[in-house]
C-alpha cells in the first residue's frame, strides 16, 4: 500500500506542471467523448441490428461489418493508450522531462484521431440505419 501512494505522490508531483496536466486533461476529455458519441447517438438504435458498418472504402463501399459493440474497439484503444502512457510517465516522469512532454503531445494527437474516426464511423452508421 506504501508503494501505491508513492507511486500516486511521484505521478502528481509529475503533473504539477500546467502543460502537463492541460494535455492529460484534454487526452481524458477526447477519450471520454470518443466513447459517449456512440452511446448517445448509436446505442438506442443499433442494438437490435445483427451487423454494422465499421469501415468505408472509397473503391468498395462499405467493406466490414461486425457486431454492435465492435464500434466500441477505438475508444477502448484510446484508453489503453491513455493508461500506458500514465505508467510510462510514472517511470520515467522526473528522469526526462523532454521525452513526457513528446509524449503527451502524442497521446493527444493519437486521442483526437480515434475521436475523428469514432465519429466518422458514428456518421456512418447514422446514414444506413
Amino acid at each position: 500500500m506504501k508503494s501505491l501512494f508513492s507511486w500516486v505522490k511521484r505521478l502528481s508531483k509529475i503533473f504539477e506542471k500546467r502543460p502537463l496536466r492541460i494535455l492529460l486533461l484534454l487526452s481524458f476529455f477526447i477519450c471520454i467523448l470518443s466513447a459517449a458519441i456512440p452511446i448517445g447517438f448509436l446505442l438506442p438504435e443499433i442494438r437490435l441490428e445483427g451487423s454494422i458498418p465499421l469501415h468505408y472504402n472509397i473503391y468498395f463501399g462499405v467493406d466490414w461489418y461486425g457486431a454492435w459493440w465492435n464500434i466500441f474497439f477505438m475508444p477502448i484503444i484510446g484508453a489503453v493508450i491513455l493508461l500506458v502512457n500514465t505508467v510510462i510517465t510514472m517511470i520515467y516522469g522526473v528522469k526526462d522531462a523532454v521525452l513526457i512532454h513528446m509524449l503527451w503531445v502524442n497521446t493527444l494527437l493519437c486521442e483526437f484521431i480515434l475521436l475523428i474516426a469514432i465519429i466518422f464511423t458514428t456518421l456512418l452508421n447514422l446514414t444506413y440505419i
